[in-house]
């Protein structure tokens, strides 16, 4: 017989394997924006928040500083892992960085659902249900999976906390809590919902079970936490020169940007739809499990921490990829409702139908996308539009003028900049047009750029805001090219060629 301790190294090792292989399939074949399955060129919207971390991780290597000389209303958590990732092989060194970020998030889930006492068949359920969330998110290098891991450990040790009735492991969790949100806050302020709902949780187990010093103890964890990881961002912001700069974006301009109601998409009106009756859902599984006798204080932490994520979403939700930070507790909470399912043959086949959903969710987000990609297209994510707009752009613009910043790009995908091998000089390289509805900087200053500078080549979005936004700026160029199916090509006209 095995003792318990080498059945545990044996258990977390054959776990680790399981996490590092599934994850490797998951970015593979979801992460369009980094994987070599989906070309070198990603112009297409699924992929233009990862390539555009991309090309700020390569500006800031090249010596450009952030929000001074390269904007985002993002943080700098995820750019320096990008910078860690193009450090050790272009994108496919990010590649490798979230293949493990999602292992680790993997192998935490396995602990916690061994702590939860879960069969096989309901950690396969769970697992699947990760794999499907990750798969239907994509576009990869995205900022939650960069959290996740953080998010993910928080939960298993509250958790364990719960599980093994050890409050010592609640601190931890907090410590964990505190390093989400101090990277959150240097990343995507609002990826914090993922955690603070623990602090809820523990604040009315203090005062229901008159423990509020356990809770002040964790708050001030979490709070330590916190200030030593965000003191590193500060720091580094001062020595930079840039912490006004880079407040405003993170914070003001972020504020602005998921305050901003007029004219929503249709997939935000849904996506808060979703939110709320997800509520709805929570509240009906919240009394179903009371009703079949689940785990009484495991339901009431998961209801809270469901209720801390979706609330604010409601309003504040815009993007399916804003629920990526979110996918290990979304996880949990469905094996644990599948655990409270009374046993019986309704039972069996209601597991059952939930893990044929689960696993034909993963087998068409894992194998379909691709194969789409590469034939008829999934929307914008097109292997033909890619390769044509690449192509367009490396025959129209000679090697020697993708040197010395020579090229701006306006709306277009920062493809175009990693594609050319290039930088621009313009700190608002991409996304003006989208930037402007939050910042009034933004076109004034490039039109400004595009007349004094006077950049060689313009890459011109076919969008008509586009030239509605910078027209009166291209009065010194012609259009060169008009063959990608994304952009056009202008040239100055003052070259001799």
């Amino acid at each position: 017989m095995l003792s318990l301790r080498k059945k545990t190294f044996y258990r977390i090792l054959v776990g680790s394997l399981i996490a590092i292989l599934l994850s490797l399939v998951i970015s593979l074949t979801s992460s369009d924006s980094i994987s070599p399955v989906f070309g070198s060129f990603h112009g297409d919207a699924f992929s233009v928040d990862g390539v555009l971390f991309m090309y700020d991780a390569k500006a800031i290597l090249a010596g450009k500083k952030p929000y001074l000389e390269v904007f985002d209303h993002k943080g700098l958590y995820h750019l320096f892992v990008d910078a860690l990732g193009l450090l050790i092989g272009d994108s496919v060194g990010v590649l490798v960085l979230e293949t493990i970020f999602g292992a680790v998030s993997l192998l935490l889930l396995f602990e916690t659902l061994e702590k939860l006492e879960m069969s096989l068949f309901q950690k396969a359920v769970a697992v699947g249900f990760f794999a499907t969330l990750r798969m239907l998110i994509g576009g990869g290098n995205a900022i939650g999976i960069w959290l996740l891991p953080w998010a993910s450990a928080y939960l298993y040790f509250y958790i364990r906390a719960i599980k093994e009735e050890k409050e010592r492991f609640f601190l931890i969790g907090s410590i964990f809590l505190g390093v989400e949100v101090a990277l959150s806050f240097n990343s995507r302020p609002l990826d914090t919902i993922f955690v603070y709902g623990g602090m809820i949780y523990l604040l009315i187990k203090g005062i229901k079970e008159h423990k509020m010093g356990m809770f002040w103890m964790n708050a001030l964890a979490a709070f330590l936490a916190f200030a030593i990881v965000s003191s590193v961002f500060v720091v580094i912001a001062i020595s930079g020169g840039y912490l006004v700069e880079m407040l405003k974006a993170t914070f003001l301009e972020n504020f602005t940007y998921i305050g901003r109601t007029a004219n929503f998409p249709l997939e935000q009106v849904f996506f808060r739809i979703g939110a709320g009756l997800l509520i709805v859902i929570a509240f009906v599984v919240y009394f179903l499990e009371r009703k079949w006798g689940a785990d009484a204080v495991m339901r009431n932490f998961l209801f809270t921490l469901f209720l801390s994520v979706f609330v604010p979403l409601i309003f504040l939700g815009r993007y399916l990829s804003y629920l990526l930070c979110g996918v290990t507790l979304f996880s949990i909470c469905l094996s644990f409702f599948i655990k409270s399912i009374p046993e019986g043959k309704g039972s069996l086949f209601t597991q059952r139908i939930m893990a044929s959903i689960f696993a034909a969710g993963i087998v068409l987000f894992g194998v379909l996308t691709p194969v789409l990609y590469y034939t008829t297209g999934v929307a914008d994510l097109s292997y033909a539009l890619n390769s044509q707009d690449e192509k367009a752009l490396l025959e129209t613009i000679p090697l020697e003028d993708r040197k010395d910043e020579k090229v701006f790009a306006i709306d277009c995908s920062c493809s175009v900049y990693l594609s050319l091998g290039t930088i621009s000089e313009e700190r608002f390289y991409a996304n003006q047009s989208w930037w402007s509805l939050d910042n009034e900087e933004v076109i004034p200053e490039v039109i400004t750029f595009i007349k004094t500078k006077k950049p060689t080549w313009i890459v011109l979005s076919k969008d008509p805001l586009s030239k509605e936004n910078f027209g009166e700026a291209l009065s010194d160029y012609r259009l060169i090219s008009e063959k990608a199916a994304r952009f056009d090509i202008y040239r100055l006209n003052d070259i001799v060629f």
